[in-house]
């Protein structure tokens, strides 16, 4: 019976270590890699708008929850993700425009028969990434960044008894936010992605979780997904607590 030297388990496991840390290695030495993804977004919002009445204070206007997702739910949106990665850094700009729309019934429709709100306006992102892990098809990396928001609420109440009336705000607003991302392949074509960070500063606080799955092709890869954006703001006779919601398609392309 053979019996087996040191030094063959010392080889063993130093080639194990290098072929586990290999992909590390290689991602390290990976040449810059930009990517190009613009998406269009059907979404809606499901929260509280709140805009001044006579005192000049949302507090002292009126304010209503929204809420009805699927009846509301149209392609109101349009993102454009533009992506830098060499090695383990990378960096994440984002624009969006976002126009989503909800309706609500009026609690007593003696009045007013309901309401309806409107968030419009753009939504601008930068982060810079460091990969904490990766290895063979996966990684996962950590992120910081800004994001900014420029947006206008209209609240439209419709009346029975009285006329319509229409209200309307605006406010700009930025966030420091951190987060962290993962991707993984899912064989030779599909690619799974998730995002998810939280915002503070003009927010009290925001968050926002991205899923989004990938199928290459051979000029490209078609991408689809879900966005969520949670965003609490209450500043400058502005008020705004609800979640920009919806799925999303789009095309990504990389270049080296």
């Amino acid at each position: 019976m053979k019996t087996i030297s040191s030094r063959t388990i010392a080889v063993v496991l130093l080639s194990a270590a290098l072929s586990w840390s290999a992909p590390a290695v290689r991602a390290d030495e990976q040449a810059a890699t930009w990517t190009i993804t613009p998406y269009l977004w059907a979404a809606t919002f499901d929260g509280t708008v709140g805009l001044p009445g006579g005192g000049g204070d949302p507090g002292d206007g009126p304010g209503y929850d929204f809420g009805n997702f699927w009846d509301d739910l149209r392609l109101g949106g349009a993102m454009l993700n533009v992506g830098w990665r060499s090695g383990r850094w990378s960096v994440l700009g984002d624009w969006t425009y976002a126009s989503v729309r909800s309706t609500v019934a009026a609690p007593l429709d003696i009045l007013l028969s309901g309401a309806e709100g409107e968030v419009r306006g753009h939504i601008l992102q930068a982060a810079v990434g460091y990969q904490l892990w990766g290895h063979r098809d996966a990684h996962v990396e950590a992120l910081v960044g800004l994001r900014f928001y420029d947006l206008d609420t209209t609240l439209v109440l419709r009346g029975n008894a009285l006329p319509d009336l229409t209200l309307s705000g605006s406010d700009r607003w930025l966030d420091a936010l951190a987060g962290i991302r993962g991707e993984v392949a899912l064989g030779d074509r599909w690619t799974a992605s998730a995002l998810a960070d939280v915002g503070v500063g003009g927010s009290r606080p925001s968050w926002q979780v991205v899923a989004a799955i990938r199928y290459s092709l051979t000029w490209g890869e078609l991408v689809g997904g879900w966005r969520h954006l949670d965003v609490a703001h209450d500043e400058d006779r502005y008020l705004l607590d609800a979640a920009l919601t919806g799925p999303f398609v789009g095309i990504r392309w990389a270049v080296q």
